[in-house]
């Protein structure tokens, strides 16, 4: 595992990094660790004190997901495990990483197949219901109006049987691009 350790003191130096860290991180051999800047490492600043303080106040942190980024700028999904230590008589953190970036990628595409249609890529019905029932909560709790829309394509069938599904299916992704494009971000 991708290994680091560093110093609980404001910049948050690096003390030791394995050689699988800096494979990870496409450091150069040639940088000694304190030389490697652990801002670098978080592709957004907050997330390392976040991260710092979650390990400081719980001792340990297991697994945790977060977006890294490598030396050339190039962001990808790690778990971080940290639990506090002494190291060389100075109070750190120590570190180990793991790239999930492929897991994530994964579970994103099995949670983009689940939620919409493979025709269309419009959320399918469950996702419909869930945002629906949502957006009833919503309705009542701030008092506002709330409307449903439902549309229908006239004579759709005879569509498919006079000019055939392959026909059907290309009118209904049309449709779909007519409806998306017509539609605010928050409807």
């Amino acid at each position: 595992y991708p290994i680091l350790i560093i110093e609980l003191t404001d910049d948050y130096p690096i003390l030791y990094a394995n050689r699988n860290a800096y494979a990870l991180f496409g450091i150069s051999e040639s940088l000694s660790n304190d030389e490697i800047k652990s801002a670098e490492l978080w592709a957004e600043p907050d997330a390392r004190t976040e991260f710092v303080n979650a390990v400081i106040n719980n001792s340990r942190v297991f697994e945790t997901e977060m977006v890294m980024r490598n030396s050339h700028g190039n962001t990808f999904w790690a778990s971080l495990t940290g639990s506090c230590l002494e190291f060389g008589g100075i109070d750190s953190l120590f570190i180990s990483t793991m790239d999930i970036t492929d897991r994530k990628r994964i579970h994103q595409e099995l949670e983009r197949l689940a939620t919409t249609d493979s025709l269309t890529g419009i959320y399918n019905r469950r996702s419909f219901f869930e945002f629906a029932y949502k957006e009833m909560r919503r309705s009542v709790r701030y008092k506002q109006p709330f409307a449903v829309m439902m549309m229908d394509i006239d004579n759709f069938k005879a569509v498919n049987d006079n000019y055939g599904h392959k026909f059907g299916d290309n009118v209904l992704r049309r449709f779909t691009d007519v409806v998306r494009d017509s539609l605010r971000e928050e409807d």
